[in-house]
């Protein structure tokens, strides 16, 4: 899967957790802001296991741009 792809999904998850967590604030169910929650946790984790390097599989999470902070290769994001 390509960086560009994951980065659309973990951005996807975060966004319904947090709109999760909105309307089940003002609505009388008490499961809805924990599952919300859980998904903004979801989006996280996804966050630090998938934005790693394909070269040398450290964090990206530090460097923008096309390069690796690390080991300085070129990441594909496509």
């Amino acid at each position: 899967m390509s960086l560009r792809r994951k980065t659309h999904i973990i951005f996807a998850v975060m966004v319904l957790g947090f709109l999760t967590i909105v309307a089940g604030s003002g609505s009388g169910r008490a499961w809805v802001i924990p599952a919300g929650l859980l998904l903004c946790l979801t989006g996280f984790l996804l966050l630090l296991a998938w934005m790693r390097c394909p070269h040398c599989g450290k964090s990206l999470l530090r460097g923008r741009g096309t390069r690796c902070p690390h080991c300085r290769r070129e990441i594909d994001a496509k």
